[in-house]
């Protein structure tokens, strides 16, 4: 299902609601994609985000039998915290900061990866690398176990950060503190940051 809301600047946008616990990388991936495309989100792309992503949703799903009509998720509490299975590392650690840089840069898409080192605080949105075309894709450690991707397409002009959640299918503005707290009770740090921005040498399909 995807949800329309917009910001206190008036920007409007989609958001793919999902309705388990821990994300769904691709879904974001999506959403993503198509601020940095311009283009309008729709019901039917599922299986056009598949084909896309390809490497990332069919090599990371496929041994799970996770059902491609829909843009799934995972709960972590149905898996073991370690990574004792496919299963488990995808529920509790998402999917790796490789796959999603491999897909996304793919698809004509340039990536900028700012990743937290260990012990240092946690990651803060750069307002001067997000636009109108150019998002980041956050991941948020959850404080107790696990993780989330959610879509950051701007920064209002009042200095905070717009975040589009695809696990409620809202949107959220909170300080640019590198701490994100979910309207449904999560509470994670940022520890890694996708900024995106369309590769200009690409045909972009």
């Amino acid at each position: 299902m995807i949800a329309t809301q917009s910001d206190s600047d008036g920007n409007t946008y989609s958001i793919w609601q999902q309705n388990q616990m821990n994300s769904c990388a691709v879904a974001s991936m999506w959403m993503a994609r198509n601020l940095v495309r311009q283009q309008t989100m729709m019901e039917s792309e599922w299986e056009l985000a598949q084909r896309f992503y390809r490497a990332a949703v069919n090599d990371m799903f496929a041994p799970l039998g996770v059902d491609p009509n829909g843009p799934m998720c995972l709960n972590p509490g149905s898996f073991p915290s370690d990574r004792s299975s496919m299963a488990s590392t995808l529920a509790n650690t998402g999917f790796k900061i490789d796959h999603i840089v491999r897909a996304l840069e793919n698809d004509g898409i340039i990536v900028d990866v700012q990743r937290r080192q260990p012990n240092a605080p946690p990651l803060t949105m750069n307002p001067r690398l997000l636009g109108p075309t150019t998002p980041a894709i956050i991941g948020v450690y959850w404080n107790g176990g696990g993780g989330h991707a959610i879509v950051v397409p701007r920064m209002t002009a009042a200095g905070r950060v717009v975040y589009l959640d695809p696990w409620d299918g809202n949107l959220i503005e909170q300080a640019n503190s590198g701490t994100y707290n979910a309207r449904y009770g999560g509470q994670g740090q940022i520890g890694v940051i996708f900024y995106l921005m369309p590769d200009r040498m690409c045909r972009m399909p």
